[in-house]
C-alpha cells in the first residue's frame, strides 16, 4: 500500500464520523504490515492511523491494542518504534 493511500485512510478515519467500524476493520491489517516497513515515512504514517483508529470508538480501540501487542514482541527496532509512540 502506497504511502498516500495509508495516509488517505489515517484522513477518514478522523473526519468521517458517519462510517461503521467495519470499515476501519478491514483497513488495520493492512495498517499493520506497513508498520514493517523500514522507510520511515511509511511506518511513521502506520502509527498514526493506528492512533487514530482507535480513537473512533472502543471497538476499535480494543482492536488497535491487540495489533500493538502483536507488534511489540516483534524483534525489529522500527516495529517497535511504532508502538511506542
Amino acid at each position: 500500500m502506497s504511502v498516500a493511500r495509508l495516509c488517505a485512510g489515517l484522513g477518514l478515519a478522523g473526519h468521517n464520523k458517519k462510517s461503521a467500524d467495519d470499515v476501519f476493520q478491514a483497513r488495520l491489517p493492512v495498517i499493520e504490515s506497513c508498520a514493517f516497513d523500514p522507510r520511515d515515512h511509511v511506518w511513521k504514517a502506520a502509527s498514526m492511523a493506528l492512533r487514530s483508529t482507535a480513537q473512533r470508538s472502543d471497538t476499535l480501540r480494543e482492536d488497535v491494542f491487540v495489533i500493538g501487542r502483536r507488534l511489540s514482541n516483534e524483534d525489529e527496532k522500527h516495529t517497535a518504534r511504532v508502538v511506542e509512540r
